[in-house]
């Protein structure tokens, strides 16, 4: 099965209309990631928040999804932390506010996605080809990166090609029990902060656990 893309001008224009690069201070550093794995049921927000390269502490981080529901984030060390529990939330605004500095943005993350090959509780025989990976999305919305990995073998890849497919080097996996992660993350740089590299992600993670056998 081969990964089939969107590229129709409404698709693509649906996935950036929420997007927003925000407002803000012009005072802050932020590093936000958010990110959710199948089967979890849970969303893992990060949100570094500093000034002059110096930690925060004290601000106020929200995540507020497309249906109206808000999150605060807890201040837990050198950053602001929140597991979110329920569905993917595809959707959200990030809102930061410490006295006069504040910084908003809003992010579409990539779409529901599944690993397609090899499926989930499959046994693969290593031979001397490479094998493929292949992924699918609901909605077919090229993702910015996507990053791939195994547990038990040496391989790990990123590339901002979202093609839904890639071949792993048969050299690179061992045998026995693994799980395949496929990693698609949207990131968007965040206009009004104090720092270039600024920016907020979010990225949703598929899973197979497969069997290699020599």
């Amino acid at each position: 099965m081969r990964f089939l893309l969107l590229t129709a001008v409404t698709a693509i224009a649906a996935c950036g209309s929420y997007t927003d690069e925000g407002d803000g201070s012009d005072t802050l550093e932020v590093d936000a990631n958010v990110a959710f794995t199948a089967g979890t049921a849970i969303m893992d927000a990060r949100v570094s928040v500093d000034k002059k390269s110096a930690f925060v502490s004290g601000a106020v981080v929200t995540l507020t999804d497309d249906d109206g529901n808000s999150f605060t984030l807890d201040e837990e060390g050198n950053f602001y932390r929140a597991k979110i529990p329920g569905d993917y939330r595809r959707k959200l605004e990030l809102k930061i506010s410490s006295g006069a500095d504040k910084l908003s943005a809003k992010l579409e993350g990539p779409g529901i996605t599944f690993i397609v090959a090899p499926f989930e509780g499959t046994t693969i025989k290593l031979k001397n080809d490479p094998i493929k990976i292949e992924w699918s999305t609901k909605d077919g919305i090229r993702a910015d990166r996507i990053g791939i990995s195994t547990d038990n073998s040496s391989y790990h890849g990123d590339t901002n090609h979202d093609d839904g497919e890639v071949d792993i080097p048969r050299e690179l996996l061992n045998a026995g029990d693994d799980i395949i992660h496929v990693e698609r993350s949207n990131t968007v740089k965040l206009k009004h902060a104090d720092d270039a590299k600024s920016t907020f992600t979010m990225s949703y993670e598929a899973l197979s656990r497969v069997h290699f056998e020599e």
